[in-house]
């Protein structure tokens, strides 16, 4: 063994090593250079060049151990990435957060650590970002220099494993929904159009990804072709560029809007059936250019005609779902509108119980067609001075009350009605007509109905919740932003709409789901369970899952009372993949 070690010493082919062995000879064993350099093989000159080199060093106070031993670092060796490193600060001068600029890098394939990132930005002296509301985040987006990569579909199954980040990962919280609606079934029967790279169905399903995800606007998805979290709920790599939205969405005419709705209802009606009671109102949703071949119409919200699209909104009154969208209506074809909805609906075996709708919706000839065809309405009626004069000839006690309950939140509830039997022009028959006092307003109310059985409490609860509808639209402007068109309608308007009633009737459902949030609006369904960050793992061929990992929140837990969350739900346009939700922890 003491022989083997003498090797290491003798026999060095190390040329630093042996000239240390010589040095220290020379300077312990009092031999003379020649006999030294012989020994080991040295040229005499070189050695002594290197001895004056040595002596010079101890003279000017440097260490000469530097030129055979390197220092040895504490800790990992630090590999520098140029590349990387400026890429992260480029990102970082756009006001990215460490987890965006992790996601985006994940979007490219690489892979780099939180810790990492932070200490190239500390290493930068880049201070930490200051708090931020909402707002000034949705302004971020990511440097033009950055191109995304094209959208193409996804291999599944994988020949190995992959794993990214996702700042949109809650949207796969939707997967089970649309599995039950049967999605592929829905598109596939709407006829909506593919392309060779992207199938229909993943058409729809990047239009459905921004809806779910609270996108601003259509002009912003440049920056969500990054998100492979999104790409994936897809069945893509990335999202498709701006552009691709908007060509991909001319190709698309009403009749697939229509069939699409047609099976969307259906679908959803196996799950909650509908009551047959429908709220019908208008919006206005305004266009910004300056080249404008659209009509104006009056916006409520704005108070002022703007040049707009006219869009109608049928919403169930029990359920409150939207079940019918139409955004191409002329001025000289408005009244028509709720004739259309009516074929639209019984065509595919609707029953319809009563419309309720304002009081310049249609005209009093169309009320006659609905009352021949056997179907309830409940409006208001243009008043007059004449019909607000007789109504204060009316004695008080001929006044019946009636109180709204705490559902509808309104500053009077307790009502003053008064019924009467009238006739009206263009009208075959008479109206029941109920007129309202102590609602708030300087005159009365005068609301007409075809409806003689209902009572007189439950025709004006009736009307009441068709309030509900204008909160609904409220919440399509709010939360699927339907009034945010850019200035050369980069989309197709009632592609757009039949989009939004999709994301809205997937957001109920899914709040309908959880305890306590069965009537929450949108927006907060999205705040308090879809916008979250994820990490996302895509196993191999052999187990074909999808674990989306979310961080954890407040609100997360309560998805452990559905009865999907724990299961590993198999998805058949992903390749028959099951998907797996973790919560995880907020770091």
């Amino acid at each position: 063994m003491k022989n083997n070690l003498k090797i290491l010493f003798e026999k060095s082919s190390n040329r630093k090593q042996v000239l240390y062995e010589a040095l220290r000879i020379s300077a312990f064993e009092n031999i003379s250079d020649s006999v030294v350099c012989k020994n080991f093989n040295l040229n005499l000159n070189a050695f002594r060049s290197l001895k004056r080199d040595i002596y010079k060093m101890i003279r000017e106070g440097q260490d000469p151990s530097s030129l055979f031993f390197a220092e040895s670092k504490v800790g990992k060796r630090t590999i520098k990435q140029p590349e990387l490193e400026e890429t992260i600060i480029a990102l970082r001068e756009k006001n990215l957060a460490i987890t965006d600029i992790k996601a985006y890098l994940s979007s490219r394939g690489i892979q780099s650590s939180l810790w990492k990132i932070d200490k190239i930005l500390k290493t930068e002296k880049f201070p930490p970002l200051p708090r931020r509301s909402r707002k000034e985040k949705e302004k971020i987006s990511i440097p033009k220099e950055f191109s995304a990569s094209e959208a193409e579909a996804i291999d599944l199954p994988l020949d190995n494993k992959q794993e990214f980040e996702s700042l949109s990962g809650g949207v796969f919280l939707f997967y089970p929904l649309l599995k039950e609606l049967n999605i592929e079934k829905l598109v596939e029967g709407s006829g909506y159009p593919e392309t060779k790279q992207i199938s229909r169905l993943q058409s729809i399903l990047s239009f459905l990804a921004l809806k779910l995800s609270d996108t601003k606007r259509l002009s912003h998805s440049d920056d969500y072709c990054f998100d492979r979290g999104l790409g994936l709920f897809a069945g893509l790599n990335v999202l498709p560029k701006n552009a691709w939205f908007g060509s991909y969405s001319y190709r698309i005419n009403r009749e697939m809007n229509l069939k699409f709705l047609s099976g969307l209802n259906r679908a959803v009606e196996e799950i909650i059936p509908a009551s047959g009671d429908f709220n019908l109102d208008f919006t206005t949703i305004p266009h910004w250019g300056d080249e404008s071949v659209l009509e104006r119409n009056w916006s409520n919200k704005r108070h002022v005609g703007l040049k707009s699209m006219l869009a109608l909104l049928v919403q169930d009154q029990g359920s409150r779902l939207l079940k019918y969208g139409d955004c191409e209506i002329k001025h000289a074809d408005q009244s028509d509108v709720i004739l259309e909805f009516v074929d639209f609906y019984r065509k595919n075996g609707g029953k319809i119980n009563c419309l309720i709708f304002d009081s310049k919706f249609t005209t009093y000839h169309n009320l006659s067609l609905l009352n021949k065809d056997r179907i309830k309405f409940l409006t208001l009626r243009r008043r007059s001075k004449k019909m607000v004069e007789k109504m204060r000839n009316i004695e008080k006690d001929e006044w019946q009350r009636v109180k709204l309950n705490k559902n509808y939140k309104r500053k009077y509830r307790n009502l003053l009605v008064y019924e009467s039997k009238v006739k009206l022009t263009d009208y075959e028959g008479e109206v029941r007509q109920i007129v309202i006092t102590n609602n708030g307003r300087i005159e009365p109310t005068f609301l007409i109905t075809n409806d003689f059985e209902i009572s007189l409490k439950q025709a004006v609860l009736k009307y009441a919740r068709r309030w509900l509808i204008e909160k609904s639209i409220a919440e399509q402007i709010d939360c699927f932003h339907l009034n945010r068109l850019s200035s050369s309608i980069v989309v197709k308007v009632d592609f757009d709409l039949t989009m939004t009633i999709f994301a809205h009737t997937v957001y109920k459902l899914f709040s309908s789901q959880i305890p306590g949030f069965e009537n929450t609006n949108s927006d907060k369904i999205s705040r308090n369970f879809i916008k979250n960050y994820a990490r996302i793992k895509i196993t191999d061929w052999k187990s074909k899952q999808i674990t989306i990992t979310l961080n954890k929140k407040v609100s997360l837990p309560l998805l452990y009372e559905t009865d999907w969350f724990e299961k590993n739900i198999e998805i058949p346009w992903l390749n028959d993949y099951k998907i797996k939700f973790e919560i995880g922890t907020t770091s």
